[in-house]
């Protein structure tokens, strides 16, 4: 299984029930899809304000 660059270990399988399976399955793709686009921008702005990815602790404690 490829990874994401960014995730440590696969996705936990869940499993459950449904009545309306095509439903879940399009609301669980576009959730993936949201979070991928979050993840996204959130490491862009990281690069434009910190590209080295330098440890910020001690300056904003």
């Amino acid at each position: 299984m490829d990874l994401h660059p960014h995730q440590q270990a696969p996705c936990a399988l869940c499993i459950g029930l449904t009545s309306g399976l095509a439903a879940r399955m399009m609301q669980h793709r576009c959730g993936n899809r949201r979070k991928a686009w979050q993840r996204d921008w959130k490491i862009r702005l990281i690069k434009r304000a910190n590209p080295d990815w330098d440890d910020l602790f001690e300056r904003l404690a």
